[in-house]
Parts: C-alpha cells; sequence; structure tokens
C-alpha cells in the first residue's frame, strides 16, 4: 500500500505542471482551435455513424433479399418437378 501512495505522491507534480502547461497554452493561443478534435466538424448523422449503419444494414438487407429469392426459386424447381413427374405416372396408368 505504502507503495501506491508514493506512486501517487510522486505523480502529482508532473500532472500539475502539465495541465498549468496546457491552459497556458490555450490561452496564449486563443483557444487553440488546432487541438479541437475533428468530431465538431461533423453532422450529427456522421458523429453517430448513422450513415456507415444504413449502409451496412441495406447491404446485408439487400444480401438477404436476394439469397431468399435464391432458395424460394430451387425450392420451387424441385416441387415442379415432382408435380410433372406424379403427372407423368397418373398418365402411364
Amino acid at each position: 500500500m505504502n507503495r501506491y501512495s508514493a506512486i501517487y505522491r510522486t505523480e502529482l507534480p508532473q500532472i500539475v505542471h502539465a495541465v498549468m502547461f496546457y491552459i497556458e497554452y490555450v490561452v496564449r493561443h486563443e483557444g487553440a482551435p488546432h487541438l479541437r478534435t475533428a468530431s465538431v466538424k461533423l453532422n450529427w448523422y456522421q458523429y453517430f455513424n448513422l450513415d456507415v449503419f444504413l449502409v451496412l444494414c441495406l447491404g446485408l438487407g439487400g444480401s438477404a433479399y436476394v439469397v431468399y429469392n435464391m432458395v424460394w426459386f430451387m425450392v420451387s424447381l424441385v416441387r415442379g418437378r415432382k408435380k410433372e413427374e406424379e403427372e407423368k405416372k397418373k398418365k402411364a396408368d
């Protein structure tokens, strides 16, 4: 416990000096706009990644639609063949 206490106490002055440096830096450069995050310039839908979410949903939905139609087409082909075979058997009888 004494070890952690010593680590905390030795780092505190460094943190205070760093905070003071950045406060003075921002005041000196009038708000330091070059240090602001780029997310300030984003639209709200870009900030919340709604554009990415929409593209992913459309892609997954489109893929699911194509797979569903392919499976439905294959099932209808198999059912059609079974009906043709049953009709041939009935005609042969």
